[in-house]
């Protein structure tokens, strides 16, 4: 784990320098057809989830489609860059907005379908 310092802007009289750790945990997760290809074609870039996993910065996200009854065999890969807990947001309590990136390793070989072939993006 990584401790990744974050200066914010004036908040009221004073600047706010806070801390928060950057993980390595993955969460396996269901994700339906249309919004898995809006992330597949990087159209949409962030999740909005109940956060009861523990989310962090870093963490894995492997994205597996889901089509209500049953997965599709297709999964996508993305990191959590950036995640917005705050209730003042208008986010409801116990959720969060989780900003997805693509990682170095998976720039090539993006997702994958019931059949193990891999589509390049």
């Amino acid at each position: 784990m990584v401790w990744i310092a974050r200066e914010d802007f004036v908040i009221g009289a004073k600047e706010k320098t806070e801390f928060y750790e950057e993980s390595n945990m993955t969460h396996d997760l269901k994700i339906l057809p249309e919004y898995f290809m809006a992330v597949a074609l990087d159209e949409k870039t962030f999740e909005i989830r109940k956060n009861d996993r523990g989310y962090h910065v870093g963490d894995c996200l492997v994205l597996r489609e889901w089509n209500g009854q049953e997965f599709t065999g297709r999964n996508i890969v993305r990191y959590v860059s950036y995640i917005l807990y705050d209730w003042q947001a208008g986010l409801k309590d116990g959720y969060c907005i989780m900003s997805l990136k693509r990682s170095p390793a998976n720039a090539v070989m993006d997702y994958s379908d019931q059949n193990g072939l891999a589509s390049a993006t």
